[in-house]
């Protein structure tokens, strides 16, 4: 298997740096000056943009359209950057994340050691990891719509969260099971490790090319979580007797309403996020899963007697 990542030869290969902020995470502003004045010191122009979503991507799009950013860094959490993500990642921009919110699985600069990752990067030490997106549309699926954009996973459930729904799936429009659950999540590797894994699903390593398909909480103990190859085309259809709303969401943002007996269709998008990283502990995806997710503990090893 081809490794996800190629390390970078070339210097100075950055000349414009957006720099996309949480207000509410960098109350102050210190985290931003800090990257503001180690780029600009270094020759970069930087421009700052607030993590505001209230209108989809629209003001960081004219953003890109007007300033055109070689880099982007974002100040904020995994939520800040997923959003971050969508606005950006269609355009192979590549990405990189200070964290200020809680877990930091893909905003892995912590802020103690901000100019020295910047300076790694500034001096090409680093390397660039693909991940998979997805592309999302509603039926009827026609080429004017332009896709929606999701970097962790598609989640179609009820809009009544006491109440089951029934959809059905399908693969390669091949009937494969009507599910009678809270919902149904469909995530890429990366999102293997957020609601996914929550609902049961497996652990996908970011270089694998492959989806999950995890039912949430079904009412049946032969419906389990499936893997299937990325090249696979998905359909959900919300089927007729549901009496609730349904609802789909992408990277848990705001639902969108999916009518009875229509269908969302979910696909690998052709183009992929450009995640940046370093050759450090701190950057290896079993390192974030023992120290983020406490993966494998085992209490008994711990306790001391």
């Amino acid at each position: 298997m081809t490794p996800p990542f190629e390390h970078e030869k070339t210097k100075h290969l950055f000349k414009k740096a957006l720099i996309v902020v949480k207000e509410s995470t960098d109350p102050d502003g210190e985290y931003v000056a800090r990257t503001e004045r180690f780029l600009s010191m270094a020759g970069l122009e930087v421009h700052i943009a607030k993590a505001s979503f209230t209108d989809g991507c629209a003001a960081l799009w004219e953003e890109r359209k007007q300033w055109s950013p070689d880099l982007i860094i974002v100040v904020g959490g995994d939520g800040t950057f997923l959003r971050t993500a969508q606005c950006y990642a269609p355009a192979e921009i590549p990405m990189i994340g200070i964290n200020r919110g809680n877990l930091g699985f893909l905003t892995r600069i912590e802020t103690e050691a901000i100019e020295k990752y910047l300076a790694q990067l500034l001096a090409g030490d680093f390397h660039r990891e693909e991940r998979m997106l997805l592309e999302v549309q509603c039926s009827p699926l026609t080429d004017h719509e332009a896709p929606m954009i999701a970097l962790n996973d598609v989640v179609v459930k009820t809009a009544n969260p006491s109440q089951m729904s029934r959809l059905e799936l399908f693969i390669d429009e091949f009937p494969v099971a009507c599910y009678d659950a809270d919902g149904l999540i469909v995530s890429t590797p990366t999102g293997s490790t957020a609601y996914n894994l929550a609902a049961g699903g497996p652990v996908l390593v970011p270089g694998v090319a492959a989806l999950t398909i995890t039912p949430i909480c079904p009412h049946s103990l032969t419906a389990k979580p499936i893997v299937v190859p990325a090249s696979s085309s998905i359909r959900i259809e919300a089927v007729k007797r549901n009496i609730h709303p349904i609802m789909f969401s992408l990277d848990g943002q705001d639902p969108l309403p999916l009518a009875s007996g229509e269908s969302i269709y979910i696909q690998k998008s052709q183009s992929a996020l450009q995640l940046l990283g370093f050759d450090q502990p701190e950057d290896n995806f079993y390192w974030l899963l023992r120290k983020k997710l406490q993966w494998g503990s085992n209490p008994r090893t711990e306790i001391q007697v």
